[in-house]
């Protein structure tokens, strides 16, 4: 796939799933890409220094956050997963998924 952009993977990716897990897919692209767009602001306005460290922390501590507020399908992808799967590593998994299809 030449010049695959990010809408274009996650409309790709998104369309082999249905229901909860298609919303729980969503909701962390989501707020992955929220997360990441305030770390980009606070490195920009704050003069901060670009992390993904913190960017997965914040990731963890929101989808944590999701779960107790009953956001449906986060809350059903991080039950099918047991939390076997740390919300940051779910982000971890999602944005390689993207990297690897791009580069093809």
């Amino acid at each position: 796939m030449d010049n695959l952009f990010f809408v274009d993977w996650w409309d790709e990716a998104g369309s082999r799933l249905f229901g909860q897990v298609k919303e729980g897919f969503n909701s962390i692209i989501i707020l992955g890409a929220w997360l990441i767009w305030k770390n980009c602001n606070y490195c920009v306005f704050d003069g901060g220094t670009p992390s993904l460290t913190r960017v997965l922390s914040a990731f963890r501590e929101e989808a944590q956050q999701w779960y107790v507020a009953g956001a449906r399908g986060v809350s059903y992808l991080l039950a099918l997963a047991g939390w076997l799967l740390l919300p940051s590593a779910v982000f971890e998994m999602v944005v390689w998924s993207y990297l690897s299809i791009a580069r093809q």
